[in-house]
């Protein structure tokens, strides 16, 4: 579970979804963000995230558009999916994971996949953005990324 004492510093990072707010955080610890979606339904969930993890969601994200973008390239698939992170601390007494998924059989979107505890697939949170939106989603992520020495 994410420590009570921990503090979310500067919001990075702000995308509507349907039903849904996803904020990245820099947090009062070197290396460590706070992913938070603020979902109507499911409520508040948050997950802490290293700086691997945060390198790994932009890295998902940026094979899934490219892919998606080529995807005359795979003529046999018509999906790609990442694991970005297992056994995070979330804010709730469980581990949770997050992946990422695109999809182009009919309009190309990406698909990410929050799990509040990774064990039990009814506990995801998923989230769609069409393929151009999740462009400019992973350039405020990756614009957060190269500046995490500045927080």
């Amino acid at each position: 579970m994410i420590p009570s004492d921990f503090i979310a510093v500067h919001r990075l990072v702000a995308a509507r979804f349907h039903e849904c707010l996803m904020e990245l955080f820099s947090t009062d610890e070197a290396d460590k963000w706070l992913l938070q979606l603020r979902h109507e339904r499911a409520g508040n969930l948050g997950f802490l995230l290293t700086v691997d993890n945060l390198a790994a969601f932009c890295v998902a994200m940026q094979q899934c558009i490219d892919v998606a973008i080529s995807h005359s390239d795979y003529p046999n698939a018509e999906m790609m999916i990442n694991t970005v992170a297992l056994n995070l601390e979330t804010n709730k007494p469980t581990r949770g994971g997050i992946s990422i998924s695109s999809i182009w059989a009919d309009d190309p979107n990406v698909q990410f996949n929050f799990y509040l505890d990774q064990n039990d697939s009814r506990s995801c949170v998923t989230l769609i953005y069409f393929l151009e939106d999740a462009m400019r989603l992973h350039d405020r992520f990756a614009i957060a990324y190269n500046k995490r020495e500045c927080f």
